[in-house]
């Protein structure tokens, strides 16, 4: 017997990016009413570098290797429409004028004899990021061992694609560890084995690629990769040009060129290239590393050297010129210090592979030319949520994305992709329904009562999808069975499985203050926004990780309101006495100056800092530390192991920004919530006790705002201090102010602004319910009209 659902579901809308390239902004409107496109200011995020490798990045499985397209995911045909002035970028080349040169200034001569300088540089630079697939090359290795330095090789350039060094450490650690070897990883046999270790990397179509490779490498090599990078390039699946060379040169010594995205912006700057990345450009740049590494014995040393120059020093935006050991042979920094000559070059001699320099100077970074990011296709699919509950148990379907695709073997809610762009709720049901027939054909339409969540828009390399999300919940007397690819899995499961990005954003609409610790203290890189930070807690740590930490300022909450208003109203009463005595502030005087308001919600910050500084600090140390290798045990535990260590001055650590932050913070909150309902009352001719707790609501969710506009800032750096080490070689600020330089010098503005989306979206929320329960607290407690 089956019941109707009545389940109440809130529409929301979500923005986001893929985990591979992640930004996320919220977006309250529907999809039809939002503009994804809107005019801009274009910068040089909007570009990027096409190499001739995009099979080695991209698609792992080039078709000149294998002579046919392969299977591929059937896409219904999406109906085509005429693009708006604001969705056309116009090209950012700027044909300014520009001197003819001859093809010689694209020679790679002058860096020739800079090559042993590089070399010296880069032994002096090896081990200073710590990558551990980074080792001497040692020719006195047997064939056996170069072999297994080649996998070791493979698995971190295959991971380290579109991903950041820091990112991929410990996932190359956990791979080897558990496949030590490259028959090790060809013994495997389930996708699902691979993409478990690779889940957080994105890209999962690299994973499948390593299992590939090595069940090729296997059965057709003998276990060992090929040295001959042509060979290498042409069999081995996920392997492109750039790959093979680095590959063949770093294990075997082989000396081959490898010019991936750092090393093509390095060489079109040494050779001072100016054109798009096509073929004759990359030619250039090809040929001219293909002649370098060939002066060499370290070819492989001499390739991670140019990699490694333009990571650390040839950066796309301001390049350390002034450490660059190849900048006497450097073209563009040559034309950047140089005058123009007088003579030009012979017709004959005339470089015909550059387009006119951009009129912006003559600065190093004009190289190389930027090029437009390929437009994203647009598609549109509709997620099932369809929630079976059983008694006292609930289940949700998941369905197995096909082997080959986009998102490869992966898990998701049941997802059907819909030929419109903007499709109605009506085809939107309907894809829903036939889902629901699908899995539960038992089943009465009538009785599995859809509800419409909401929309996200999820943004991959080269689509534009948009994701509507519809939920339908039953109950049953039993459990259905699954059909071949899916199963029925506990909610709380779902985070442990191999999803993608798009179906954690299903699971993740609730951001907590975890969210916004974890974003305000974690390196540079580590989240690209709300939900990959709340989405990553939830995978690896599961939902009851929301709430560490909550203990400590459920303690001190109370103590603290306390404090908190306890300290203003006194100030208040205080100041209200003194403008009676000044014959100000209304018969009673309680009408109070805006600097009045900002004084005693300075006196009620410093007070409360006393107690919030130590509970909050508490507090964060046990929302940064995760499930494994716990330092503490819980809040007591942190408060005696830091107190028997460190004494009373490690409780009350980073207090000095506290009490910066609770005083410029509540001077700020208690000024603009009195001044809102001061406004109020004149504008109603009420009094206090007369004001709505609607009002108050919506007066202290403004002074929330008000209050994180003006500390969010100094709430990052106290936040950084109190997740600093105590002493010695873990502590990387010496004071508040050292914090503050170094942040700015690391990460720049976006430094003093992780994490703000959360604090932004939970503020309101609590700072309404705080002040509502004030007046209404002081309306009950006693006969004062405040």
């Amino acid at each position: 017997m089956s019941r109707k659902s009545s389940r109440t579901v809130k529409v929301v809308h979500y923005t986001g990016l893929d985990v591979d390239e992640e930004i996320v902004e919220l977006d309250a409107r529907p999809a039809k009413k939002r503009k994804t496109n809107s005019k801009r200011v274009i910068t040089d995020e909007d570009f990027t570098i096409i190499s001739d490798d995009d099979d080695d990045i991209v698609e792992f499985e080039p078709q000149n290797k294998r002579g046919s397209k392969g299977p591929k995911d059937k896409k219904p045909k999406t109906k085509k429409r005429p693009l708006e002035d604001s969705e056309v970028d116009d090209e950012l080349a700027v044909a300014g004028d520009s001197v003819p040169h001859a093809q010689t200034l694209h020679s790679a001569d002058k860096v020739k004899p800079l090559i042993g300088d590089l070399l010296e540089w880069f032994d002096s630079v090896r081990d200073t990021r710590a990558m551990p697939w980074r080792k001497e090359y040692d020719s006195s290795l047997s064939e056996e061992e170069k072999a297994q330095r080649a996998y070791e090789v493979l698995v971190s350039e295959i991971m380290l694609q579109q991903t950041q060094v820091t990112t991929v450490i410990p996932y190359y650690n956990a791979w080897l560890e558990r496949f030590p070897t490259i028959k090790d990883l060809a013994d495997v046999t389930d996708i699902e084995e691979v993409n478990a270790l690779w889940k957080g990397l994105g890209y999962y179509r690299r994973a499948k690629a390593l299992l590939d490779a090595s069940k090729k490498v296997v059965k057709d090599f003998d276990g060992r990769l090929p040295k001959d990078v042509a060979v290498m390039e042409k069999e081995i699946p996920g392997v492109g040009r750039y790959t093979a060379g680095a590959v063949c040169s770093i294990a075997y010594g082989v000396k081959a060129p490898a010019v991936d995205g750092n090393v093509q912006r390095l060489f079109a700057r040494l050779l001072a290239i100016h054109a798009q990345p096509k073929k004759a450009a990359l030619d250039l740049i090809w040929n001219a590393a293909s002649k370098l590494v060939k002066t060499t014995d370290r070819a492989g040393d001499l390739n991670q050297a140019f990699i490694e120059l333009g990571s650390t020093i040839c950066k796309p935006q301001n390049p350390a010129c002034g450490s660059c050991p190849l900048k006497d042979g450097c073209a563009a920094y040559r034309l950047a210090n140089e005058t123009a000559a007088d003579t030009l070059p012979d017709i004959e001699d005339m470089c015909n592979v550059c387009e006119p320099f951009p009129d912006n100077g003559k600065a190093v970074t004009r190289f190389p030319m930027k090029v437009i990011k390929k437009a994203q296709r647009r598609e549109a699919s509709v997620v099932t949520v369809l929630q079976v509950k059983s008694g006292e148990q609930e289940r949700v379907l998941m369905s197995q994305r096909p082997a080959k695709g986009l998102l490869a073997g992966l898990w998701e809610f049941p997802t059907t992709d819909l030929a419109e762009e903007e499709p109605g709720l009506p085809e939107r049901l309907k894809a829903t329904r036939a889902v629901v027939k699908k899995a539960m054909p038992q089943v009465d339409s009538k009785d599995a009562l859809p509800v419409v969540v909401g929309d996200f828009l999820h943004l991959f390399s080269h689509i534009r999808k948009t994701y509507f999300v519809v939920l339908v919940s039953i109950s049953l007397d039993s459990f259905p069975s699954a059909k071949e690819g899916s199963k029925w899995v506990k909610p709380a499961d779902v985070g442990s499985m191999n999803v993608g990005k798009s179906s954690e954003k299903v699971l993740v609409g609730q951001p907590f203050d975890i969210v916004k610790v974890r974003m305000q203290t974690a390196p540079a890189g580590t989240y690209s926004g709300m939900l990959s930070c709340a989405g990553g807690i939830l995978k690896n740590e599961g939902p009851l990780a929301f709430y560490k930490g909550t203990l400590s300022p459920l303690l001190g909450i109370g103590v603290c309101v306390s404090i908190q208003f306890g300290a203003v109203e006194s100030m208040k009463r205080w100041l209200a006495k003194r403008n009676v005595e000044a014959g100000r502030g209304g018969p009673d005087g309680k009408l109070l100056s805006s600097g009045q308001l900002v004084a005693a919600g300075v006196a009620a910050g410093l007070s409360n800092g006393v107690v919030s500084g130590p509970v909050e600090h508490i507090r964060i140390r046990l929302q940064i530390q995760g499930n494994e290798n716990k330092i503490y045990n819980g809040p007591w535990d942190a408060v005696r192991k830091i107190y028997r260590n460190y004494g009373i001055a490690g409780i009350y650590k980073g207090q000095v920004v506290t009490l910066y932050r609770e005083a410029v913070g509540y001077g700020v909150y208690f000024w603009a919530y009195e001044k809102l309902v001061q406004r109020h009352m004149a504008s109603r001719g009420i009094k206090r006790s007369e004001v709505s707790p609607g009002y108050a609501v919506l007066f202290g969710a403004a002074a929330g705002y008000a209050l994180w506009a003006f500390i969010y800032p100094i709430d990052v750096i106290k936040s950084r201090m109190q997740t600093d080490g105590f002493a010695g070689e873990s502590k990387k600020y010496k004071s508040t102010l050292d914090c503050v330089r170094k942040v700015w010098r690391t990460e720049g503005i976006n430094g003093f602004s992780r994490g703000l989306i959360p604090t932004l979206i939970r503020s309101p929320f609590a700072n309404g319910a705080t002040f509502v329960f004030f007046e209404l607290a002081s309306r009950a407690l006693a006969d004062v009209d405040i």
